[in-house]
C-alpha cells in the first residue's frame, strides 16, 4: 500500500490494476464480437421520412427506397452512435435473415433458405435477388472490359431466382446466440464507452458484446467500464503484449480487471447511480435543445460520485465514512426500470436528491485524501491514456 498524500504515478496505477486477480472473462458468459457489416447483401438501411411502418427504408449510400419485412430488420449502431451508458438513438436498420428462437440466454438461430425466404418474406427475397444480380452483371462488366469482346455471357446471369443462402449468410454468426438478451455493448470511439441494451435488440458493428453470468451485475459494471480509470486498461493490455493496433476485440476484454468492494451497500450505490446515469443519458437524446445543458449537469454530477466510489474500490480504499453515509442516506435504489422511462418527475427528483447531497451539513467537511487528486490528475493529464 502507498503512503499517505505520496504521487502515484502511471507506473503505480498500471501496476495496481494489474494485480488484481479477478477478470471480465470470470463474470461473463460471452464476450464477442458485433455484426461484421461489410456484406453488401445484408445492408444497413435508414427509416423513412414519413418513419410511418408501411413506408420504405431508404437504402445506406444508394438513397434509393427499397421494401423490405419489417421481421427481418433489426436497430443497428456503430461505433459513432455509441455513447456512455445507454444507446443513442438511431434510425439505422440492419437486415438479418435469420430465424431465431428466443428461449433463454442463448438463443438456437439459423439461416432462412432462399425457397423459404421466397414464402416467408417476398420483399426480402426480391431486394437480395436484385442485389445478386447486380452483382453478377457488374462482374460480367468488368469481365468483358478485360477481354475487350464487348458482349456479356447472359447464360452466366440467372435473375430468376437466389441458389443458396451463401449469399447472404454470415462469416461470423456467434452473436446471433445473443439476439434479444440484455447485454453490455462496447465501443473504442477515441476511448472506452459501454452501454446497456436491456433489450438486447441491438445489431452493433465496431464493438464487442458482454453477457454476465449474474444479471444483477450489469449497472455496475456498465460503471466501471465507464469510469475514469477504465483509461489506463488499455496499458495492461499492451504490457502483456495482447495488443498490437488500435482495434477492440474480445480477447482484450476478457483481461479486464473486476474489483468488487468490500460490503455490499457500496455496490447497490454505485449500481443505483448506473441506473441514474443510463435514464439521463438516454433522455438527453430525446429531450429538446433547450433541456440538454440540465441533463448534462446532472449527468456530471453522477458520473463524478461514481468515479470517486469506484477509484476508492480499486486503488485507495479510504473515503470519508461520511460521505459515504450522506450518499446512503440520500441515494436509495428502487425497483423500478425507471431507465427506459421518459418521465419528467424522475429527472426533478434526481435534481432534488444532488440538492440534498450538496445542502448536507457534513457535506464540505469530508475530507478526500491527496491521493484522489494525484489519481485522477495522473489518468487525465497524461495523454496516452
Amino acid at each position: 500500500m502507498k503512503g499517505k498524500n505520496m504521487f502515484w504515478s502511471k507506473d503505480d496505477i498500471v501496476g495496481r490494476l494489474s494485480q488484481i486477480p479477478r477478470t471480465l472473462e470470470d463474470i461473463s458468459i460471452d464476450i464477442f464480437k458485433g455484426v461484421p457489416s461489410k456484406n453488401d447483401f445484408l445492408h444497413r438501411v435508414n427509416l423513412s421520412r414519413e418513419n410511418c411502418p408501411d413506408a420504405p427504408y431508404v437504402c445506406r449510400k444508394l438513397y434509393k427506397n427499397v421494401n423490405i419485412e419489417r421481421e427481418l430488420m433489426h436497430p443497428y449502431m456503430d461505433g459513432a452512435l455509441s455513447n456512455e451508458f445507454a444507446i443513442r438513438q438511431t434510425s439505422y436498420r440492419f437486415m438479418l435473415p435469420y430465424d431465431i428462437l428466443r428461449d433463454g440466454i442463448r438463443k438456437e438461430y439459423r439461416v432462412i433458405q432462399p425457397t423459404d425466404l421466397k414464402a416467408r418474406f417476398p420483399m426480402a427475397y426480391e431486394r437480395l435477388l436484385e442485389i445478386k444480380n447486380k452483382s453478377l452483371l457488374d462482374a460480367e462488366e468488368l469481365d468483358s472490359g478485360r477481354l475487350g469482346s464487348g458482349r456479356l455471357d447472359s447464360g452466366r446471369l440467372d435473375s430468376g431466382r437466389l441458389d443458396s443462402a451463401d449469399c447472404y449468410q454470415l462469416e461470423e454468426e456467434k452473436f446471433l446466440s445473443y439476439t434479444g438478451t440484455p447485454k453490455i455493448i462496447i465501443t473504442d470511439h477515441y476511448r472506452f464507452q459501454a452501454s446497456y441494451d436491456a433489450s438486447g435488440d441491438h445489431v452493433f458493428a465496431d464493438g464487442i458484446g458482454i453477457v454476465l453470468g449474474d444479471p444483477s451485475l450489469y449497472h455496475y459494471i456498465t460503471a466501471v467500464l465507464n469510469c475514469s480509470i477504465s483509461r489506463a486498461f488499455p496499458e495492461i493490455w499492451k504490457r502483456e503484449k495482447l495488443r498490437t493496433d488500435s482495434n477492440l476485440y474480445p480477447k482484450m476484454l476478457k483481461r479486464f480487471p473486476i474489483a468488487f468492494p468490500k460490503d455490499e451497500s457500496t455496490e447497490i450505490l454505485i449500481s443505483t447511480i448506473s441506473r441514474y446515469l443510463i435514464y439521463l443519458n438516454r433522455q438527453k437524446y430525446i429531450s429538446s435543445v433547450c433541456s440538454l445543458a440540465c441533463y448534462q449537469k446532472l449527468i456530471d454530477f453522477y458520473k463524478r460520485i461514481a468515479d470517486l466510489l469506484i477509484l476508492d474500490i480499486y486503488l485507495t480504499n479510504d473515503l470519508d465514512p461520511r460521505f459515504m453515509e450522506i450518499l446512503s442516506e440520500n441515494i436509495t435504489p428502487t425497483e423500478e426500470e425507471f431507465e427506459y422511462s421518459s418521465d419528467m418527475s424522475l429527472m426533478i427528483a434526481m435534481q432534488g436528491i444532488k440538492k440534498n447531497i450538496l445542502d448536507s451539513p457534513d457535506f464540505r467537511k469530508c475530507k478526500f485524501n491527496n491521493e484522489f487528486t494525484n489519481i485522477l490528475a495522473t489518468i487525465k493529464n497524461n495523454g496516452v491514456w
